[in-house]
């Protein structure tokens, strides 16, 4: 335990010396997998202190350690690209952002895999005001899911959800809402968070579509069970 905080409080210099070896003409010995590990949490640490430049540069050394092989390992390709997929993002860098993405997509074995990386293409159409184009790939990733809802929606749809929410929501109180059921199923999970992205850029394009959005976080919320985006 001792060893494991030294290495964290020291994660940086560590790192660093490590990456340079590793780069020398002619490097000594260096366990790629371990020093892969290494470079993944200094980047989680560098993104944490919000330094995002830095944070990209450890997680694409993390993936170039692993070489063509990095996906031979399903979930360490997955979380490296959706880690450098999201410091990307962060670092407003469009062009490498949307190649993580589609390898991400490209090897994604289920729908909320995907989802997560259509979360962040998400979040950076928003950040750059792209966001009727957000607005489309979020109604994408909703069918993906299994939650579709029309591209534009309007008050027929959303009279549509009225009636069965208002009898669900009659029957509740207080303490039946404190002792409900958390939201178990992974892709209604992803999906409430896609629709909070989607009120969002809803919002920001004054789209009628955003109730329809909140109604449909409510519905999922009473039918299934209280996830985080429910408050």
């Amino acid at each position: 335990q001792e060893h494991q905080d030294d290495t964290e409080d020291n994660i940086f210099e560590i790192v660093s010396q490590l990456n340079n070896n590793f780069e020398a003409p002619e490097p000594s010995f260096v366990d790629r997998t371990k020093l892969s590990e290494l470079n993944l949490m200094a980047g989680r640490k560098a993104k944490k202190a919000a330094a995002f430049q830095a944070s990209f540069k450890y997680f694409r050394t993390a993936i170039a350690l692993h070489g063509q092989a990095i996906w031979s390992d399903y979930l360490t390709g997955l979380d490296l690209h959706l880690e450098a997929a999201e410091s990307a993002y962060l670092c407003g860098d469009q062009a490498q952002l949307t190649q993580l993405v589609e390898q991400i997509l490209k090897h994604a074995r289920t729908a909320v895999d995907q989802s997560r990386a259509y979360e962040i293409k998400l979040r950076a159409l928003i950040a750059f005001n792209e966001l009727d184009a957000a607005l489309d790939l979020g109604h994408h990733v909703l069918g993906i899911l299994g939650v579709p809802l029309q591209r534009n929606a309007g008050i027929v749809q959303g009279l549509a959800l009225l009636p069965s929410l208002l009898i669900r929501t009659a029957q509740l109180d207080e303490a039946r809402v404190n002792q409900a059921k958390p939201m178990a199923d992974p892709r209604l999970l992803a999906a409430m968070r896609v629709l909070m992205i989607l009120c969002q850029a809803g919002y920001l394009t004054g789209s009628r579509a955003t109730g329809i959005y909140i109604l449909k976080m409510t519905q999922l919320s009473l039918r299934y069970g209280m996830a985080p985006e429910s408050s």
